[in-house]
């Protein structure tokens, strides 16, 4: 007996279980369905199959698995995330996920999204909003700028200081971005309108360093001189200045807990002071050259370093040892910061290149090339799902997964 239906078209939405089906059909329903989305050439049709993957178990994480070689990088990268997000949330240990998750680079999904001439002189310093949608860049050419991450388009430039912006800083928790300049001056601005609130001057000299407690509520600064200071946002009162810092306070960096600072300085040295108390609680020799940039794990225990002297240290902080050096860029290290995850970092370099190391095989897993100049500033987003750049010619590129 013949069948006189009509032939199935691409895109055709038909019930599971039915086979012959051309390329591209939806199919409602089951398993068989989700296959066959995933067969789809339509990338949408693939990555809606990814979102109900789980749904199925062991053959549902098989597809997944599978989608990290998809051709398409936006779906090979949202697999990635899903099972890397899976593994977390369901502390499970699956050996076929862990095995091909350890394979597995996803950095090379990674691209330049927006190219942006930010400036007309060097990018000094990057900082994103809590919620990642704003990137804020210093320069020397005595202005902030204020961008829009979705979309590369500039959403304020900020006016106020009368020398070039060495340090950009927004609060974990807070609606406020505080900039140091070489004029001796903190500005502190208000995120989404952009208006100075206030100014804070003291007795210190060119103001290079900045941080900001997770509140927002205290800002330390360093420079040249040996004093870091303690300043009230609110208020503009200097709070405290701690002193017996090294000469040059390069580079802050405040935990998460708001409870130590470590400064990086132009001698080397790394000193951590506790906040509440003032006193020093590490003083070592980390770098044979003047550090850059400083990042925290979460846990307060591991402390990262980047220097001129081309290498990034990895510190215990319960002893001050060195517990790894990463050695490959080809000038000095400018900038470094560490993904969500604590499991890769992220180092711009005079080699003008972006380096990504991963910190379980202390391997360098990717470089990202396209910077014309010097890379000064490297930022992630909360999520893990951006990276941005400033470089030496005024360049801010934003980097991700098209």
């Amino acid at each position: 007996m013949h069948n006189h239906r009509q032939p199935l078209k691409p895109y055709d939405a038909v019930l599971g279980g039915q086979s012959s089906l051309p390329r591209g059909s939806a199919v409602l329903g089951g398993l068989p369905g989700l296959k066959v989305r995933f067969e789809s050439r339509d990338e949408n049709l693939r990555l809606s199959a990814l979102g109900d993957v789980l749904q199925y178990g062991s053959p549902g994480i098989d597809l997944a698995i599978a989608a990290l070689h998809d051709p398409s990088p936006r779906v090979c990268w949202f697999a990635y995330c899903l099972l890397r997000q899976y593994l977390q949330e369901q502390k499970r240990t699956e050996l076929k996920i862990l095995l091909s998750l350890r394979t597995y680079n996803p950095w090379q999904l990674f691209s330049c999204i927006f190219t942006i001439q930010a400036h007309i002189a060097e990018v000094t310093d990057l900082a994103v909003s809590p919620d990642g949608e704003i990137l804020v860049s210093s320069s020397r050419d005595k202005t902030l700028g204020v961008w829009d991450i979705s979309t590369g388009q500039q959403k304020n430039s900020l006016i106020g200081h009368s020398d070039w912006v060495s340090a950009v800083a927004i609060p974990r928790n807070g609606n406020i971005i505080a900039s140091g300049s070489r004029d001796r001056t903190i500005n502190i601005w208000h995120l989404k309108t952009g208006r100075l609130l206030r100014t804070m001057a003291g007795r210190a000299n060119f103001v290079k360093s900045l941080s900001l407690t997770a509140d927002g509520k205290t800002a330390l600064s360093g420079g040249i001189g040996c004093t870091l200071s303690l300043w009230d946002t609110s208020t503009g009162n200097l709070l405290r200045t701690l002193t017996g810092a090294a000469n040059s306070l390069d580079t802050l960096a405040i935990d998460g807990r708001s409870q130590f600072v470590a400064s990086g300085n132009g001698d080397g040295t790394i000193q951590v002071w506790e906040l509440a108390s003032g006193q020093m609680y590490r003083h070592f020799l980390a770098h044979r050259e003047g550090i850059t940039g400083l990042c925290w794990s979460r846990d307060r225990q591991t402390l990262f370093s980047c220097s001129i002297d081309k290498t990034i240290g990895v510190w215990d902080l319960s002893t001050g040892q060195l517990k790894h050096r990463f050695i490959g860029h080809l000038g000095a290290v400018n900038a470094l910061c560490l993904s969500p995850d604590e499991q890769t970092i992220f180092s711009g370099g005079s080699d003008k290149t972006i380096k990504i190391w991963d910190l379980r095989t202390k391997r360098l897993q990717y470089s990202l090339q396209g910077h014309l100049d010097s890379v000064i500033a490297v930022e992630i987003d909360p999520e893990g799902q951006g990276l941005f750049s400033g470089s030496r010619d005024g360049i801010i590129k934003i980097w991700g997964v098209k």
